[in-house]
């Protein structure tokens, strides 16, 4: 790691949180990838850097090391180190790069520890993180970044993906043209990753079908509730609840206008529902609190036919069934839900100006992107942990599917990064390759939506916007997700009266402002 300024001037907050840190201790759990929050919601704390302070760099050719900071892409936990972990192994053997890789300490969260990186000494040479699209403008305005554009000769990979995919290269890029990342990215835009299974065998056995509308659904969760005493359960504290029209999100609304789905009269009436099965019985009475881990459970014991999950288990598989985000009307198309940008969550690998070597290390994050890159990120080793037909699909071997002491997607987070993921293209036919057939039909069916039509795209703000809403963003969120377990739970009546002040409340907090600027940012992209 070298060091690339003499001098840096940490924000206030920066300060504050790394003394705060040295004080108390790092308390709060991370967050894996799996379950990230997309919204715009805080954002992270950026450095001025003084620009005449960095040094000038000359490229070495010898130079056969590079570090990366990243929240991700770690060794599977049987793993110690990256020196146990073949995937770690042999991405350096194969890019001729070694990869020295820095985590955040066990029990740190993310934002925490991305920010104590951002106030140390000195910056690694690359930094893999999340949502790099709100403060990219302002890394590479204060030098702590390095833009890419004079580089992509070295990136060829890359730069054949953004000549074939418009929307990648725009989410990469600031207003003013700068590339600053090597994204990670989803192949297709079938991206729902989370959705409604159901109960088979009880459906069969009461003789209903499959739940197509908001009063199908009802109807089922009234008869399970009677005849099993099973309610409808959710990962994620029902965050992602477009299975009955509302959101959470900022979104563009048919017009292209930028919305905060908290406010939506679809929200509205999502909740409504949601209310009436909570004094109904019908929704878990924990539901301020499920998980994935709870929600499992609660389906080994019987307790819920009718719940959110990321897919189906080869033990699930028999009782549970993929369900489609239901409608209001038969024939309808879902408006909102769990769905996620191709450069997912905005994550990607920046390089930092204290990188020695820039072509070198283009040349190692390009290789990612071509076959060869993309099948080792997302499979491991050709022969040891897959093969491919001769029509040119994945199968993966025995020690993967098979494997006696685990199931198949932990053996390939043995040997892989698809997982987690990084720096890569996330290959849809890996994703199938590894799943069984119910989970397959859960992508498809959860697929089914407008939500591609309404996701925002990887806006990117001034530091001028970010510091005029920042805290706006974080006092909006705060009270309306207040607001939206008062009104499930019934501690809030939901009226025209009461929905009127919620709204009132939030464009109190400077709603109409973060709005604006986020229009202005939308637009500016629009125009990339």
């Amino acid at each position: 790691m070298k060091l690339f300024r003499t001098r840096q001037i940490l924000s206030t907050a920066a300060a504050l949180l790394s003394l705060s840190i040295l004080l108390t201790g790092c308390g709060t759990n991370d967050t894996s990838s799996e379950n990230m929050d997309p919204s715009e919601g805080s954002d992270t704390v950026a450095m001025d850097v003084e620009k005449d302070s960095i040094v000038e760099k000359e490229t070495d050719s010898d130079a056969v090391t590079f570090n990366i900071w990243s929240n991700t892409t770690k060794p599977w936990t049987g793993y110690t180190d990256p020196s146990q972990s073949p995937f770690h192994i042999g991405l350096n053997e194969k890019t001729g790069m070694t990869w020295e890789w820095e985590w955040p300490a066990e029990g740190t969260d993310r934002e925490t520890a991305y920010n104590l990186m951002l106030a140390g000494e000195t910056l690694p040479d690359v930094i893999y993180y999340r949502a790099n699209h709100r403060n990219a403008s302002q890394y590479l305005d204060d030098g702590m970044i390095v833009a890419l554009n004079d580089y992509m000769a070295y990136a060829p990979n890359l730069q054949k993906l953004f000549e074939q995919n418009e929307d990648i290269r725009k989410d990469c890029m600031t207003d003013d043209g700068q590339i600053y990342m090597f994204p990670m990215v989803n192949e297709t835009y079938a991206l729902t990753t989370a959705g409604p299974i159901i109960r088979k065998d009880w459906l069969e056995e009461l003789g209903l079908p499959l739940p197509v509308t908001y009063n199908d659904w009802e109807t089922t969760l009234k008869a399970f509730k009677d005849k099993y005493g099973a309610t409808f359960a959710s990962i994620d504290d029902l965050y992602w609840f477009g299975f009955l029209g509302g959101t959470r999100e900022y979104i563009r609304d048919d017009n292209g206008k930028v919305q905060l789905g908290y406010t939506l009269d679809s929200t509205r009436k999502s909740l409504e529902i949601l209310a009436k099965w909570q004094s109904e019985g019908l929704l878990d009475p924990d539901f301020a609190s499920l998980d994935s881990k709870t929600v499992d459970q609660k389906m080994e014991n019987n307790e819920t036919g009718i719940c959110f999950s990321y897919g189906i288990s080869n033990v699930q598989e028999g009782k549970w069934a993929a369900l489609p985000f239901p409608v209001e009307k038969e024939g309808d198309i879902p408006e909102y839900t769990r769905m996620t940008t191709r450069v997912d969550y905005g994550y990607g690998a920046m390089i930092t100006t204290a990188c020695e070597n820039i072509p070198s290390v283009m040349k190692a994050l390009d290789w990612d992107y071509g076959e060869e890159g993309s099948l080792y990120w997302n499979c491991g080793e050709e022969g040891n942990d897959y093969t491919i037909d001769t029509n040119g699909n994945i199968q993966f071997t025995d020690k993967i599917m098979k494997n006696p002491d685990m199931d198949p997607g932990e053996a390939l987070w043995q040997v892989s990064a698809f997982k987690f993921g990084g720096p890569m293209v996330r290959m849809q036919k890996a994703k199938e390759a590894i799943s069984n057939e119910s989970t397959i039909e859960c992508m498809q069916k959860w697929s089914i939506s407008n939500m591609q039509n309404h996701m925002m795209p990887l806006i990117t703000q001034t530091k001028e916007e970010t510091e005029q809403i920042s805290s706006k963003i974080t006092a909006i969120s705060s009270y309306a997700e207040e607001m939206w377990f008062s009104f499930i739970s019934g501690e809030t009546p939901i009226s025209d009266e009461t929905w009127n002040a919620y709204k009132k409340q939030l464009d109190d907090l400077g709603l109409q402002e973060v709005l604006a600027i986020k229009q202005a940012a939308l637009d500016r992209y629009n125009a990339r």
